[in-house]
This record gives structure tokens, sequence and C-alpha cells, in this order.
């Protein structure tokens, strides 16, 4: 049934073609067959290659040369912004680890200058606490006349 299925459709395919790709390609058979995109019936088949013609003339061979022209320009204009943007990732790259180092080297000496001021502060609190102390210890003597005035 698939048989004369493909071979009515107009497929490029003799028949021990079909016969031997049925034999190969058995699991997937409903697929090669049922698949929504394959020609349609009474459907010209596509040219073989001896209906092509071997020497395509000067004027295509001169259009294809242009195309070919073209492509490599923009293939070489391509290969240059490549470049171009390698150069300028390198670059950011340099200056990204160079703006690491500079973050560290900020946060080591923010830290050391903050237990500094945290040291000076303490040390600050100390001070005005003896002193405070000192003070009220002087009144308390001052007052119970234990320290004549």
């Amino acid at each position: 049934k698939h048989l004369t299925s493909a071979l009515s459709t107009g497929w490029p395919f003799d028949e021990n073609s079909v016969i031997h790709l049925l034999n190969i390609y058995q699991p997937f058979q409903h697929f090669l067959f049922h698949y929504p995109h394959r020609p349609k019936a009474g459907a010209v088949p596509p040219p073989t290659m001896a209906s092509c013609s071997m020497d395509p003339g000067p004027e295509k061979l001169a259009n294809l040369q242009g195309q070919v022209n073209d492509v490599k320009g923009i293939m070489s204009q391509n290969i240059e912004k490549v470049l171009e943007r390698g150069e300028k990732l390198d670059d950011l790259i340099i200056k990204t680890d160079d703006l690491q180092a500079s973050a560290d080297t900020f946060q080591k000496t923010s830290t050391k200058i903050a237990r500094k001021m945290w040291w000076k502060n303490t040390k600050m609190i100390i001070i005005i606490v003896v002193i405070v102390v000192i003070i009220i210890i002087l009144i308390i003597l001052i007052a119970t006349d234990v320290i004549p005035t």
C-alpha cells in the first residue's frame, strides 16, 4: 500500500529504491508516508540531475561571482568587527580587574579605619566615665567632710 502511494505521488524514486528505503527505515514507515508536507498526487516531481544544464552561462557566472564578492566583503567586515569587539572586551576585563583590586583595597582600608575609630571612641568614653567617677567621688568626699574645705 505504501509503496504504491509513494510511487504515485511523483517522488523521484524507482520501485527498488523505495523498497530499499522501506527495509532500512521500517520503524519510521508511518512517519515517512503520512507526513503532511509530502508531495501531493499529481504534483510535478523535482528536476533530476540529467535535466539540469551543466553550462550556466556567462551572465549567471558573473552574477554568482558578484554575490560571492559581496559575501566576502560582508564577512571581512564581520571579522573586523569581531576582532574589535575582542579588543574592547580585553580592555574591559583589564579595567574590571583594576576596579576589583581598588575595591578590595578600599574594603581593607575602610575596615581598618572603622576599627581605629571604634577604639578612639571607646577610649574617649572610658576617659569621660573615669573623669565623671572622679568628680562624683570628690563631691561625695567634700559633702561628707572627709576632705575639709
